[in-house]
Parts: C-alpha cells; sequence; structure tokens
C-alpha cells in the first residue's frame, strides 16, 4: 500500500496549530496555518451566501460561477466553463509531465437548494476545494490537478454527470476524484463520514490512517450515509471517487443554513485530510 504514496517525495509535519508540507520534487514548502485558513473558509462561506439564491437559474447561480472563475485565476490556475449552460467551472493546476498525464479532481457543488442560503450545503464545500487550490497552486507536481465547481447537484448531479459524460469521451484519464458535499455541519461530536464504493475503499483506509497518524481528531465513518451526490457519476463511470461527507445533515436544505452554523474548524480539518491524501497520491495503477 505505501509503494503507492511515494512516487512525488514529502514531508508532512504537524506542529502545534501549523502544519507544513514539503514536497521534494521540486523542493517547494507551504505552511498551513489554521487560523489563516479557518479565516479564509468563513470570508468564502459568507461571500457565496451573500449571493443569495444559488439555485440553477437564479441570479445569484450565475453570479457565483463569475467568482469561481475570478478566484481560480488569481491562483494563477487555468480556468475554463463546462458542460454548456450549466457552466461547471473547472480549474486546472497544469502538472510537469510533458506525456498525457493521469488527473486528480477536487471538487464540490456550488448550487443550493431553493430557499436555502446553503452554508453548509454547501458553501462549506466550496471553499474547502478553493482553499485547497490556493495552498497547492504554490506547489509543483508531475500530474495534473483539477479543482471542479459543479451546478445542478440538486437536480440530479447534473453538472457532474455532463463533465464525466465529457470525460469518457475524451479518454480522460482520472486517477481519483474526492468530493466534498456537506461537509461543515459539526454536530458537536467531530463525526465525518467517508462515502466509498470497493473501487475507493483503500484510499477511504488511508484517510483513516491520516487522522490517526496526524491526530486530526474525527471520527470517521464509512458509508453510514447513503446520500446521492456529485461523486456517483464517476462510480457510475468506473472511476476511483471518494466522498467525505458530514454524519449530521444539520440544517442543510433549510432557510436556516446560514453561514454561522458552519464549524470552521471542523471543515479545515476535512481539508486538511484532502491535502494530505493529495500530497501523498500516487495512482494506484503505477
Amino acid at each position: 500500500m505505501l509503494s503507492r504514496w511515494n512516487k512525488i517525495r514529502q514531508t508532512i509535519i504537524l506542529a502545534g496549530i501549523a502544519l507544513c508540507v514539503a514536497v521534494l520534487c521540486p523542493a517547494v514548502t507551504v505552511e498551513l496555518n489554521d487560523e489563516e485558513s479557518e479565516k479564509q473558509l468563513k470570508k468564502t462561506v459568507q461571500e457565496l451566501v451573500a449571493f443569495g439564491d444559488r439555485n440553477v437559474g437564479a441570479e445569484g447561480n450565475k453570479a457565483v460561477a463569475t467568482y469561481l472563475q475570478k478566484r481560480l485565476s488569481e491562483f494563477g490556475l487555468e480556468v475554463a466553463l463546462q458542460g454548456g449552460e450549466l457552466q461547471n467551472v473547472v480549474g486546472l493546476l497544469k502538472g510537469t509531465n510533458a506525456a498525457p498525464r493521469e488527473v486528480l479532481i477536487v471538487g464540490a457543488h456550488y448550487d443550493s437548494a431553493k430557499k436555502s442560503p446553503g452554508a453548509t450545503d454547501n458553501g462549506a464545500g466550496v471553499a474547502i476545494v478553493l482553499e485547497q487550490a490556493r495552498l497547492l497552486s504554490r506547489l509543483s507536481f508531475a500530474y495534473d490537478i483539477k479543482f471542479a465547481f459543479w451546478n445542478g447537484e440538486e437536480l440530479g448531479g447534473k453538472g457532474s454527470k455532463a463533465y464525466v459524460k465529457e470525460a469518457v469521451e475524451k479518454k480522460e484519464s482520472i486517477a481519483l476524484y474526492l468530493n466534498y458535499d456537506s461537509v461543515g455541519f459539526d454536530s458537536g461530536k467531530c463525526l465525518l463520514d467517508l462515502m466509498h464504493n470497493s473501487m475507493s475503499e483503500k484510499i477511504a483506509k488511508r484517510v483513516v490512517e491520516i487522522n490517526e497518524q496526524y491526530k486530526l481528531g474525527y471520527t470517521l465513518t464509512q458509508n453510514t450515509k447513503k446520500c446521492f451526490s456529485d461523486h456517483r457519476p464517476f462510480w457510475d463511470a468506473g472511476f476511483c471517487a471518494l466522498m467525505f461527507h458530514c454524519s449530521d445533515h444539520g440544517p442543510a436544505h433549510t432557510p436556516k443554513d446560514t453561514a454561522d452554523q458552519v464549524s470552521y474548524p471542523y471543515a479545515w480539518k476535512n481539508a486538511k485530510l484532502g491535502l494530505i491524501l493529495l500530497s501523498q497520491w500516487v495512482s494506484p495503477n503505477k
């Protein structure tokens, strides 16, 4: 199992409130500061909620697509709209290999249910992916990483389905997809559910090891929830995908799903799980 994680040599040191990630191909160090990243997460969620309704077709939904393009561009990523009128927003952190590359994708849906501010579902997920993009954009990797924001999840995953359909047609080599949906609400027990299938079971086990090794403090469950989200189209197409999801839906899909309902320390721990996983990842086929 460990041989799958060693192609990109790295050192991850957890000390106090600072997590330092040093990726040595080339040698670059990014210091991850809990206080700063929690502040960034809160700022993003508040900005998303301020757009008003983000359900498909609403003016707020269209405005968020523009907002996400701007944020990703600020990180120096190549940004594209995908899915036609759905306007999936995808930022590419291009790898250094000249040959066709395997792709890692991290994603979250940016639309919200009608009459819901959508802070925990799914403003927090969007904020996590943006924060991961901000931090990882400072590094250089051999492979491509895409940071994707899907539209129409609340309508049956229309955005992610459109992306996967195109990916299959183009024969895109997707090594791993990580999905963040309803990942900001903590009922007080720091529970997190890892939703996986047989293909991604080993990835879920690795997340459990990371949680223990770096003492992130989650109580992790596996497949307690059976919710539909944007990981499902990837599963259906035979891609390896893992879903991070709160064990308690809390105020999701209600008018009470406001920014103050998000636990930002909880959400940041979630982001760190993914950051460590991504920094260690090498395709299982290698």
